[in-house]
């Protein structure tokens, strides 16, 4: 593992290179790597809130190839007698214009022909090896959403130079003066625009922007690099055409672009299961035993008792043979959220 978390200057090259410009992405994996490509699509989904395929390397052939170009490959433990046929998959996956990126063992070379990018993770005899190439999808996962917000991060500094620059040029004397001029705005924001709106023309943020969105941003870096002018801007965003509403649609616009493409990472804190452990349901069937006969026989509903009790309860009944007695307590002169007082009191109600 410590092997694998080294390879993560590797996994940020490829994702800094494919995850922006590849809208649909896929995780695939053949025998215990499709453990590992279910894990990967987890998340892949938490990080880049993205919807996340997953197949068997050997079922994806018969799907649309061009619908998924982006695909995760985890096939860094598979057998000699069927490597040839994970590297014909691989070739497949090249063919229909597909960016594979393979997870491979140290020293296996064969994909190298038709991977779009292999990392190589190191081998590992044990029925926990799909663990390295989960990992290295959770590496994937991180960088590009670190990739997807750094772009969002540009976005906002566009955003802040140009409400900067509207607010110090415009005058209550000049009702004119906020009007939306390129040649107004500072050099550094106009180069900022324009290595976004290279990066946006050539593919660069296929993956985090609406068609919409992309459109309307191309548009308006037009407009700030002096390409377009300023009746086609306001009939391209359809604003009337006033300063302040021309304004407003260049703020709604990065705006809308920075929400989209921005990626907080904090999954970590949440992460998600495909099924999400320890849920219980108002109707769970209580395992009868010793513990719950008890509690009826002191005449409490088993609904007054603790949901967190009620799981323990349940799962400690297969361990209890009998139970020798039982006393149910009072408290009185609680304060109002249940705490003791220096006046509180506990009284025997009911022994059994």
């Amino acid at each position: 593992m410590e092997g694998t978390l080294a390879l993560s200057p590797r996994v940020k090259e490829l994702a800094d290179r494919y995850a922006l410009r590849q809208p649909y992405w896929a995780a695939v994996g053949s025998g215990s790597g499709k453990i590992a490509a279910d894990e990967i699509r987890i998340k892949l989904s938490e990080l880049c809130y993205k919807s996340i395929a997953t197949d068997f390397i050997e079922d994806k052939k018969h799907i649309d190839l061009s619908a998924e170009p982006l695909i995760l490959v985890c096939a860094n433990r598979t057998s000699p007698s069927t490597i040839s046929d994970l590297v014909k998959e691989v070739a497949i996956f090249k063919a229909h214009r597909s960016t594979p990126l393979v997870v491979a063992a140290q020293g296996e070379d064969r994909f190298e022909p038709y991977s779009a990018g292999t990392i190589h993770v190191p081998i590992y005899d044990g029925s926990l090896d799909y663990l390295l190439a989960t990992m290295v999808g959770h590496l994937f996962g991180y960088h590009a959403a670190e990739s997807f917000d750094r772009q969002a991060r540009e976005l906002r500094l566009i955003r802040r130079g140009f409400v900067e620059t509207q607010s110090r040029v415009s005058s209550p004397h000049e009702p004119d003066a906020s009007e939306v001029d390129p040649g107004k705005l500072p050099t550094q924001l106009l180069q900022r625009a324009a290595r976004m709106e290279e990066l946006l023309a050539d593919g660069g943020l296929d993956s985090g922007l609406r068609t919409g969105t992309a459109v309307q941003l191309s548009t308006l870096f037009q407009f700030i690099l002096g390409r377009v002018s300023l009746d086609y801007f306001a009939r391209e965003v359809r604003r009337l055409g006033d300063f302040a509403d021309l304004d407003a649609a260049v703020i709604s616009i990065l705006t809308r672009a920075v929400n989209e493409l921005a990626r907080p990472i904090d999954a970590i804190k949440h992460q998600a299961k495909t099924v999400t452990v320890g849920v219980s349901r108002p109707g769970d069937e209580r395992t009868r035993g010793v513990l719950w006969s008890r509690i009826e026989q002191l005449g409490l509903s088993p609904a007054l008792v603790n949901r967190s009790h009620q799981r323990f309860l349940t799962a400690f009944e297969p361990l209890v043979a009998r139970v020798l007695g039982v006393t149910l307590y009072r408290l009185g002169g609680l304060d109002a959220v249940g705490r003791p007082r220096k006046d509180s009191t506990i009284r025997v109600q009911k022994k059994v």
